[in-house]
C-alpha cells in the first residue's frame, strides 16, 4: 500500500487513509512523505501498518547516526533531525498542558542526543548483548551505542557473553539489569551517590533543570514532603536548617544510598498508600510527586490530597499518565500555574514533564 504520510500524532505515530477513508497508522513516517506500508493488522476504526520502505523523504529526514537503527529497540527518532524532534515533543507537550487554562510554559530543556544518556538496561544472551531488538525479546548485539555516555559503553564492553536463554536479563530476576555511568555524579552542585539497582534520572542537564523547577517553587516553605523520592534526589536539594523536610520511598534498596545523600531529612522506607498515619500531623506547605511511569493510586492521591498542601510540583515520565492525577487535583481546587519539559531520553518517543499546582 503507498500512502502519504498526513501528520504525526502523540507519540510520533504516523497516520494517514486508506482510498476508503480508513485510518492507517505506522512508526518511522514524517508529514508530506509518500511512503509504502505493508498491512499487519486491522480493527474496526484503523489499520495497522509496518513502513516498508519511504519513497519521497521529508526535508527532516536524516541518515540514522546509528547502524543498528530500525532493528535495536533501544531508540526510536535518529531517523528525524534532531530539531524537528523537540519541535513535536514541544507540540506534544503544549497539547496536553494547553487543556489547563493560564498555564506559563517555561522554555524547554532539549540536550544534546549523542552521549547523554548516563543510565541504561542491557540484556544478554549466549552469543549478543545490547538492547532487545524491536518487537522481539531477542537481543541486537550493539557492541556500541551513540546515545550513551563513554562510561555506560565500557561498561557494556566490560559485560561477560553469559550461557542464558536468548532474551533473558543478565541478572536472572525478570528484568533488564540496569547500569548507571557513574557511582556519584554532581547535578546542580550536589553530589549523589547511586548505584545500579536503584531509580535515577537518566540525562544530567535535563534533570538539573528538573531540580532547579523543584528547587525554586519550593521557596521559603516550612515544611516539604517528597513521596516517591528514591535516593533523595529532590529531597537532597530541598533539605535545610530551619525547614523539616519529610521523604517517602517503599524501595529498600533506596535506603543506604538515602542515608549517603541526606543530612537533614526525615526519610521513611515506606508505602505511600500506607503513610496516612505516619503523615497525619504533618502539615506540608510544598510537596513534590514524581511517581512511577502508572502514576499515582487512588489510594497515594487521597493520602497526599488530604494533607491538602499549598503548593504541589508533579513530575512524571508518562506526560498521558500524569494529567490523569493533575486533573484529580484541579478537581479538588488546584490550578497549573506553570509546566516545563525536560528530553531525559533524546531520540526516544519519552517526554518528561514537571507542572506546579497551587490551591486557590
Amino acid at each position: 500500500m503507498v500512502l502519504r504520510t498526513e501528520k504525526l500524532i502523540p507519540f510520533f505515530t504516523s497516520i494517514s487513509h486508506d482510498e476508503n477513508g480508513k485510518a492507517v497508522i505506522y512508526d518511522g513516517s514524517l508529514d508530506g512523505e509518500e511512503v509504502e506500508v505493508s498491512v499487519v493488522g486491522e480493527r474496526n476504526d484503523f489499520i495497522k501498518a509496518e513502513l516498508v520502505r519511504v519513497i519521497s523523504p521529508s526535508s527532516d529526514r536524516i541518515e540514522p547516526m546509528c547502524p543498528h537503527f530500525g532493528i535495536c529497540g533501544g531508540c526510536d527518532l535518529l531517523f528525524m533531525t534532531r530539531e524537528r524532534e523537540c519541535a513535536e515533543k514541544e507540540r506534544i507537550f503544549r497539547s496536553f498542558f494547553g487543556r489547563f487554562s493560564g498555564v506559563s510554559f517555561l522554555d524547554s530543556v532539549f540536550p544534546q542526543r549523542e552521549g547523554s544518556r548516563i543510565r541504561a538496561a542491557f540484556r544478554c544472551d549466549a552469543g549478543s548483548k545490547g538492547f532487545f531488538r524491536r518487537g522481539s525479546h531477542e537481543v541486537v548485539d550493539i557492541g556500541y551505542c551513540p546515545l550513551l555516555d563513554p562510561a555506560l559503553n565500557d561498561a557494556l564492553a566490560d559485560l561477560p557473553l553469559r550461557s542464558h536463554v536468548a532474551g533473558t536479563p543478565l541478572s536472572g530476576n525478570g528484568k533488564a539489569e540496569e547500569f548507571m555511568a557513574f557511582k556519584s555524579v554532581e547535578i546542580s552542585g550536589y553530589r549523589y551517590h547511586v548505584g545500579n539497582d536503584v531509580f535515577f534520572q537518566a540525562n544530567i542537564p535535563s534533570a538539573a533543570a528538573l531540580l532547579d523547577f523543584v528547587v525554586g517553587f519550593a521557596g521559603n516553605a516550612s515544611e516539604v514532603l517528597d513521596i516517591y523520592a528514591g535516593i533523595g534526589f529532590f529531597s537532597k536539594a530541598l533539605e535545610s536548617v530551619g525547614r523539616k523536610t519529610i521523604a517517602i520511598e517503599e524501595n529498600p534498596n533506596c535506603l543506604a544510598y538515602a542515608k549517603k545523600n541526606l543530612k537533614m531529612t526525615e526519610y521513611h522506607n515506606i508505602r505511600v498508600e500506607d503513610a496516612g498515619f505516619l503523615l497525619r500531623k504533618s502539615r506540608p506547605e510544598f510537596v513534590v510527586i514524581d511517581p512511577p511511569r502508572m502514576g499515582m493510586t487512588p489510594a497515594a492521591f487521597r493520602v497526599i490530597s488530604g494533607l491538602k498542601p499549598k503548593r504541589i510540583a508533579y513530575v512524571s515520565c508518562a506526560i498521558d499518565r500524569s494529567i490523569r492525577d493533575i486533573e484529580r487535583f484541579v478537581a479538588q481546587g488546584y490550578s497549573v500555574t506553570h509546566a516545563q519539559l525536560y528530553d531525559m531520553a533524546p531520540a526516544t518517543r519519552h517526554i518528561e514533564t514537571a507542572c506546579l499546582l497551587e490551591r486557590g
